[in-house]
């Protein structure tokens, strides 16, 4: 099977449902960019996931602003407001694509192999403990969500 990322999108989300988690939003703009996959891991903690299907997509992905913020706040730079950032973030690529020396000391790295199964190859570090999710918040993101999907869908 050729993996591209909507099968490899449908992988995380097996992934994420298999432990339980409650709270799945694919390619919703929240943070400093549109997220590829946003789960909520534990009450209040959020994890980003990006899909890289190519080396150079891969590569052109640091130079986005939310990398030097994932640096600064390994630094533990005070001036970065913790809430605009997730507090793990992780590569997902088909399998091979790079290597654990390829991926920042914060991020998580999985690999996804051409049946869909979803390998962590190195386990995120956390970026900060700021509580990200409350009730509020859902409710926010799940509005934006919900809107994308009219528009999308019903209203063009």
């Amino acid at each position: 099977m050729k993996l591209n990322e909507k099968n490899i999108q449908q992988s995380i989300f097996d992934h994420i449902l298999e432990k339980g988690r409650r709270w799945i939003i694919p390619n919703i703009y929240f943070f400093t960019n549109e997220s590829d996959i946003l789960a909520e891991l534990m009450s209040g903690y959020l994890e980003e996931y990006e899909i890289k299907i190519s080396k150079s997509d891969f590569k052109h992905d640091f130079k986005k602003k939310k990398h030097k913020l994932f640096e600064k706040l390994m630094k533990k730079d005070k001036r970065v407001r913790k809430n605009s950032t997730p507090n793990y973030f992780s590569f997902v690529v088909p399998k091979d694509l790079i290597s654990i020396d390829d991926v920042p000391d914060y991020a998580g790295l999985y690999y996804v192999w051409d049946n869909l199964y979803l390998e962590q190859i190195k386990k995120p570090k956390m970026l900060h403990n700021n509580k990200i999710m409350n009730e509020k918040k859902r409710i926010e993101i799940s509005r934006k969500f919900t809107y994308r999907y009219w528009k999308r869908h019903l209203l063009s």
